[in-house]
Formats: C-alpha cells, sequence, structure tokens
C-alpha cells in the first residue's frame, strides 16, 4: 500500500472506534491477528499496571510509529502507536489514555488495542488464555448485535481489583473494528 493511501486510510482510526474500510487482501488470517492482538495488549497493558510513562516507553523502545500524540478534554494525554503485523496487513493500533476523573480524586489510565479484521470470539480465547485474565466475569450480546466482555485484573496480589477491568468489544454495528481496554483507576 502507497504510504498516502496508508495514511488516508490511517486517518479513519479514530479513538471512538469509527468504521475503519480497508481490502480484505489486506488483513492477515484473523486467527493470527487475534492471537497477535492479544499478545500485544497482555505484553503493553497487563504485565504491571499501566502507566502513560511506561506504555510509552515500551512502544517507543519497540520502535511503533506514532500515529497520533495530543491533550484532551480536561488534562488527559492520549498517545497511539501502528504495530505492523506482517507486509500488506492493517497495523494494529496501540493506544494509552491517562488523566484526571471527574472529580479530580484518582487518575484513569486506559491500555488499548484496536484490531481490524480479527475474529471476536478467536480474541476472547486469546485473551482467556493469558493466566492473568483467565475466565471472563460478565459477557453481554448487545440486542442489535456485538458482543462485550469483561475481566476483573489482579494487579499486586492474588485478588481482582475492582478499580481495574478489562473490556474486549467485538461485532459492534457500524464498525470492523475490534477493541480491547484495560481501564485502571487510582488514587491521586
Amino acid at each position: 500500500m502507497r504510504a498516502s493511501a496508508r495514511r488516508a486510510v490511517l486517518s479513519a482510526i479514530v479513538l471512538t472506534g469509527a468504521a475503519v474500510i480497508l481490502p480484505t487482501a489486506s488483513a492477515a488470517p484473523s486467527s493470527g491477528r487475534s492471537r497477535f492482538a492479544g499478545a500485544l495488549f497482555g505484553k503493553s497493558c497487563l504485565q504491571a499496571p499501566p502507566t502513560f510513562a511506561s506504555v510509552d516507553q515500551a512502544a517507543s523502545s519497540a520502535g511503533y510509529q506514532v500515529f497520533q500524540n495530543r491533550m484532551i478534554g480536561a488534562g488527559a494525554h492520549q498517545k497511539e502507536w501502528l504495530v505492523p503485523i506482517m507486509p500488506k496487513a492493517a497495523p494494529l493500533l496501540l493506544s494509552v489514555i491517562s488523566g484526571p476523573s471527574r472529580n479530580g480524586a484518582s487518575n484513569i489510565t486506559v491500555c488499548g488495542v484496536s484490531v481490524l479484521g480479527a475474529s471476536g470470539p478467536g480474541l476472547q480465547q486469546a485473551l482467556s488464555a493469558n493466566p492473568r485474565l483467565g475466565r471472563p466475569r460478565k459477557i453481554i450480546a448487545g440486542p442489535h448485535g456485538g458482543t462485550q466482555v469483561y475481566w476483573a485484573v489482579p494487579f499486586g496480589g492474588a485478588t481482582k481489583s475492582p478499580d481495574a477491568q478489562v473490556i474486549l468489544a467485538y461485532g459492534l454495528p457500524g464498525t470492523q473494528l475490534d477493541q480491547i481496554d484495560l481501564i485502571l483507576q487510582t488514587p491521586q
């Protein structure tokens, strides 16, 4: 794919998960994309409680190309990187957002991976195979399509933290993009 065409396609990727349309020939097999996305999420977001600095350092050390780096809302910082999988395949998007909660009593960090052309059930299987997550605690199938899967995350011990959860959203109507996010709330 030419650089100008790639920029045009990638400019369609937004944080809200808007639909991204890529030629199907450019996608890696969905099972491979699901496993790669699950592994990237585990390495980037689950090894320790993620911070903006730790995700930024890991992505920079890996040589991922910065896609977006901006301040949003009331003091939140967002940074996204393109993570190549294989030639001619759409890259994954690794992202981190960190900022104060609405009442300012805590900090919210969201570490996530967006993937196009994966298998939602394959992503769920890849995440469930991670010993840090295991079985999902809740699965919600939307009335108009789409599924959300939730896991509690143990950080700092064997018990699941009530302030950290992983959410996988796939098959949502109007989008081909699947999203995995870890949401962590820590005191200020």
